[in-house]
């Protein structure tokens, strides 16, 4: 049952990031580059930062330290957040404001996973 609901809120995810990038593509700011997000990347940690009631879509690193990423997991998201592929996808709402962080399991071909640490500011 865990692994449908999983399912079903990927699903969600992918086409909530399908009608949202088109419509708010003009309020989001553009993600950065992979070498750019790679050198945000600080003790495993990628830090981003978005007005309340906006989207975030945010391109995750295809490469880390152990090397090429086969794909994410994450532990919990927030609600109307979630992962299709690279992409990690946050419909905020005013009430989300404040600093939240989101565990993501970074899946090597060959080692362990990797615990990467999305760091969130959402502002009013």
């Amino acid at each position: 049952m865990r692994n449908r609901l999983a399912a079903c809120g990927l699903l969600l995810c992918g086409a909530l990031l399908v009608a949202f990038v088109a419509v708010e593509a003009r309020a989001v700011k553009p993600s950065p580059s992979t070498d750019v997000a790679r050198a945000l990347l600080v003790r495993d940690t990628l830090q981003r930062s978005v007005d309340a009631g906006r989207t975030l879509v945010l391109e995750l690193p295809h490469t880390l330290q152990r090397g090429a990423v086969r794909g994410y997991t994450i532990d919990e998201a927030p609600m109307m957040a979630g992962l299709a592929g690279f992409s990690f996808t946050w419909i905020t709402r005013p009430s989300d404001v404040g600093t939240h962080t989101i565990r993501l399991h970074a899946h090597y071909p060959s080692a362990p996973a990797d615990t990467l640490a999305l760091t969130v500011t959402i502002t009013p």
